[in-house]
């Protein structure tokens, strides 16, 4: 997960960031408008206190007080404007403006008294530390923040004559130090609860998919088990006064609903091993051809229920891989091209390598993938599958398993509609 988040702990896609934002902004907006209201409200009444009697060499203590009050103003303005409003940019630029409008002040106030409030550094280290750590908002924009006052605190000081270098350097080295813990604490934070809301998001996939199932199991695999009991039941019944071709027919029932449990069975276990870490993925260096190979043999005999052809072109090629995870894959991809293929069709799979790895392809002469379904393989969201050409049904979990295991190999899905009938999809493997 860690490779989808930045240093200052934020995702590092856009998209995905704004997603985070916005869900924050849901739970916690009552909280952000009004922790900031609260820190313009305690600078007011600091100024209050202190400004009045420091040491001024230029300006009163007046002009820093109307800036206070109208950065009380402000965050009045901020809480009552957003009150019931939705997340948008709009609401960083507001939280940065009050935390610029904040590092103005405190540059007025350093300049005025020249750097010589004993007070000073202790503000600016309590300002740093809200910024960090009590206010929310992005951490880029609060750094800037923080760089500014601490640019204007560092300078500032020297240049009045008599300014003490000692004791300034020390201070301006605790303020960097204070920084720098600060900035690794927020990071490290912003992180943690980015990840968070990644393993939140994630738990409400697989607690959807694992209802998914659970209707599978309740539906798909509890019709084929009453048609196998049937058939057998009719034939111990009438054993004797059916005819050869009656009893074949209903083998031929059993054989059908007995391959297509076993099939739903396959699925619904790679899914159970791909949902747990610990199990499933164990790639090694063997020839990939074999592996192919046995995906197209369990096919055939669905294809020749079809009266379809199947060509097959591969090569040899010794690839890094999970034999049973690709044998997964390509088994439901072929399943899925002779689901869509009308009656005496025909379906080519193909198999090359080049410097970047090797590539599987297969073409069927189907009426298309639907976009719910390619947008569905990209994003390894639950899919919305169609019947085939025979009714056939399908539950989504092999798509679902195909996005998984892909994933694990960094492996790429290419899915094309040919212009005049059928698909392409074209699997890429790359070299480890």
């Amino acid at each position: 997960m860690d490779q989808f988040i930045n240093v200052f702990g934020e995702f590092k896609n856009s998209e995905e960031e704004r997603e985070y934002l916005e869900n924050a902004w849901n739970k916690d907006s009552f909280y952000t408008r009004y922790s900031y209201l609260t820190c313009c409200i305690l600078m007011l009444f600091a100024g209050l206190f202190a400004d009045y009697q420091r040491t001024f060499f230029y300006g009163s203590p007046n002009i820093l007080t109307a800036l206070r009050v109208g950065l009380v103003a402000y965050g009045l303005y901020f809480v009552y404007s957003w009150r019931n409003k939705a997340y948008s940019e709009k609401v960083e630029v507001h939280l940065f403006y009050i935390k610029l409008l904040s590092v103005i002040i405190v540059a007025a106030l350093t300049f005025m008294v020249q750097g010589r409030s004993s007070t000073l550094l202790a503000g600016v280290m309590i300002m740093t530390t809200s910024f960090y750590v009590m206010l929310p908002g992005r951490l880029k924009c609060i750094i800037w923040n923080c760089v500014l006052l601490f640019l204007v605190f560092l300078t500032v000081p020297l240049l009045h004559p008599e300014a003490d270098l000692a004791n300034h350097g020390y201070r301006v080295f605790i303020l960097v130090s204070l920084n720098i813990v600060l900035f690794a604490f927020r990071s490290m934070f912003n992180r943690a609860w980015r990840l968070f809301h990644i393993s939140n998001r994630r738990l409400a996939e697989m607690n959807k998919t694992k209802d998914d199932v659970i209707s599978t199991i309740a539906h798909d695999l509890k019709s084929p088990l009453q048609v196998i009991m049937s058939s057998a039941q009719a034939v111990t019944r009438s054993n004797r006064e059916l005819s050869t071709e009656r009893i074949q027919s209903y083998q031929n029932r059993i054989l059908k609903a007995a391959r297509k449990t076993d099939n739903l069975l396959r699925d619904l276990l790679s899914w159970a091993i791909t949902s747990n870490e610990s199990l499933g993925y164990d790639p090694k260096d063997t020839n990939i051809k074999p592996t192919i190979e046995k995906a197209i043999e369990f096919a055939i005999e669905l294809a020749q229920t079809k009266e379809l052809d199947i060509d097959v072109d591969l090569e040899d090629y010794v690839l890094n891989h999970d034999s049973v995870m690709i044998e997964t894959c390509i088994r439901n991809i072929i399943s899925n091209a002779i689901k869509f293929t009308p009656e005496g069709g025909k379906i080519n799979v193909k198999g090359q390598h080049d410097e970047n790895g090797y590539q599987i392809e297969v073409v069927d002469q189907g009426e298309g993938v639907p976009d719910v379904v390619i947008n569905g393989l990209a994003s390894g969201n639950t899919f919305h599958v169609k019947q085939g050409t025979k009714g056939e049904k399908g539950t989504g979990i092999g798509l679902k398993l195909v996005h998984s295991f892909l994933e694990k190999h960094n492996a790429k899905l290419l899915i094309e509609n040919l212009p005049d009938c059928g698909s392409r999809v074209t699997l890429n493997l790359p070299l480890v």
